[in-house]
């Protein structure tokens, strides 16, 4: 997900509980350009304590704020399977280069 996507769901967030960017700012004590410039996907590195406030001002649980921030849920059980199918064939690749005398060095 981008930051457009995660743009375009704090704005759709807003409007779906009819609070414009100059009230969401005011409630999370922050400019309203800065929500702005949320929605319109200029700030990229957005600290975690406005996070916060966004999220509770958007009435967003912790898992919301995440499926809307990153794009994905991170329960899904297939993103899990991957993961872990992942970590399984790289513990298989680093044992099969031990057993021929491979050694790390890092």
């Amino acid at each position: 997900m981008s930051f457009i996507d995660f743009g375009k769901a704090v704005e759709a967030r807003l409007n779906e509980i009819g609070l414009t960017p100059a009230e969401a700012a005011k409630r999370m004590g922050v400019s309203k350009n800065y929500v702005k410039r949320i929605i319109n996907t200029n700030v990229k590195d957005i600290k975690a304590s406005y996070l916060y406030k966004l999220a509770r001002v958007l009435q967003w649980d912790p898992m919301q704020m995440h499926r809307a921030f990153h794009g994905k849920d991170p329960y899904d059980t297939k993103e899990q399977e991957r993961r872990e199918a992942t970590r399984e064939a790289y513990k298989e690749f680093m044992e099969r280069l031990t057993s021929i005398g491979f050694e790390d060095d890092l």
